[in-house]
């Protein structure tokens, strides 16, 4: 395997492989995912089960193939189901999204059976904590696969809240140490009594003397925590981008052969390489740019981030109009383009920057100068486009301009996978200018042809 640890991974595996079940509580973008996927390796786990937000399906699937160098198989809602012969392929890995796992109604728990015949001897939750409520879907779908033998919880905030949030973690990793939520909550919280509508409500309300020590004691024993600023201390102050490689539709992988091929698809004719170019960009945005059927995987996929971190606030840069129009027709935003007067432009930067609205979608030609956008958690690219500076203008808009405004910030580019899409992230990273996109179309061809599957 060409790819290799840091050493504090390294240091964390080993301490992964003492106990069946931990917590993985490295902050974001310290590694989490390599660190566990390794770790189950290591302990011979055949059969693993990963159940993340579905925004990112198809990032574990990359990661566990650059780990492991295998295929992971994918359950997510396009997945075809048939509660009669549906069966997971002999796979050493599954991964699915938490709305599938907990589903009770479409599938009526169906792929909870399915997973149970694929018998996993190993299971890793990313996110964990979206499984805090004892009283939530995901919290009992989770629970379900307790007797898994192998099993990892993975989350930079294992108590997102409040302290006693940290209890479901807590009972995955012990179930049967810490088995009663309230026995939890009487053992290391005082409580207080609050009165809703003439009843007596018992809820936590802070550590008894001495227990907070006995907790951090007992997580520091059943988990690992690593801090950004503890073992990078090279982290340059701009992050690496996350990629995320979306798979072609159908439809879309029809197009793109054909253009390549023929120079034409349906009604879709191009008289030029640049042309040809062009259309395959489209077609990798939105088929319906071009008046072609299909869906776009790029707005599915935003519109379920989106629904995996509503507090987040979200800037969404694109360079076509057409696509932007119909980003915003499926998802609850304000936009910015190059049509957008400036009195207008003011006013959605200013609802933004008030969190008045969670997400802004902008033009990056329209996006890229004149816009203080620094209370955003992250900023997606749904797609990227040479010349370099347009690009490095547009993303440093969530770029703190006081003191007081710096917090975590990520920078999130979309693509499909295998495609025109993703050569020309390569060219912005390379710095390449417009008139060589052109002149280097050649090695695209030659380099990454679509497949035939």
């Amino acid at each position: 395997m060409s790819v290799k640890l840091r050493e504090y991974q390294e240091e964390d595996v080993q301490r992964l492989m003492t106990r069946s079940a931990m917590g993985v509580f490295n902050e974001p973008r310290t590694g989490k995912t390599p660190t566990s996927i390794v770790s189950m390796q290591r302990k011979d786990v055949q059969r693993l089960l990963v159940v993340c937000p579905a925004s990112i399906v198809y990032k574990w699937k990359e990661e566990y193939k650059l780990w492991v160098n295998k295929e992971a198989y994918v359950i997510n809602s396009a997945t075809k189901f048939n509660k009669k012969d549906t069966l997971i392929p002999d796979t050493s890995c599954v991964i699915i999204n938490y709305e599938n796992l907990r589903d009770t109604v479409k599938y009526k728990g169906a792929w909870e059976k399915i997973l149970k015949k694929y018998k996993p001897d190993g299971i890793i939750v990313d996110e964990a904590h979206r499984c805090k409520d004892r009283k939530s879907a995901n919290f009992r779908a989770i629970k379900k696969f307790n007797k898994v033998e192998a099993r990892l919880y993975l989350t930079g905030t294992p108590a997102p809240n409040k302290p006693w949030d940290v209890w479901a973690l807590l009972h995955f990793i012990c179930p049967s140490v810490f088995t009663s939520y309230w026995n939890f909550v009487h053992e290391y919280f005082e409580e207080e009594t609050l009165w809703v509508g003439g009843q007596a409500i018992n809820q936590p309300a802070r550590f008894k003397a001495g227990r907070e020590q006995l907790l951090q004691n007992n997580l520091n024993c059943i988990s690992v925590m690593r801090k950004r600023k503890d073992v990078m201390p090279w982290l340059p102050k701009e992050e690496t981008p996350t990629v995320i490689k979306l798979p072609c539709t159908p439809s879309q992988l029809r197009y793109i052969r054909e253009l390549e091929e023929t120079f034409e698809t349906e009604h879709v004719n191009t008289q030029s390489v640049l042309e040809q170019l062009v259309r395959i960009r489209q077609i990798c945005a939105h088929p319906k740019i071009l008046n072609l059927r299909g869906s776009s995987p790029k707005i599915d996929w935003l519109k379920q981030y989106l629904s995996d971190y509503p507090e987040k606030s979200i800037i969404v840069f694109s360079n076509s109009k057409k696509f932007i129009d119909l980003v915003c027709n499926e998802v609850r935003c304000v936009y910015i383009t190059g049509e957008t007067n400036a009195r207008m432009r003011q006013t959605f930067i200013n609802s933004f920057q008030k969190g008045e609205h969670k997400v802004i979608v902008i033009q990056t030609q329209a996006g890229k100068e004149g816009l203080t956008l620094d209370k955003a958690d992250a900023t997606i690219f749904l797609d990227t486009y040479p010349p370099a500076a347009d690009y490095m203008q547009a993303k440093d808009r969530m770029v703190p301009t006081v003191p007081e405004n710096v917090k975590p910030q990520e920078i999130i580019h979309l693509m499909m996978k295998d495609t025109y899409d993703e050569h020309l992230y390569k060219l912005v990273k390379q710095g390449i200018s417009d008139t060589e996109v052109i002149n280097d179309y050649i090695k695209y061809i030659k380099e990454r042809r679509i497949p035939n599957g």
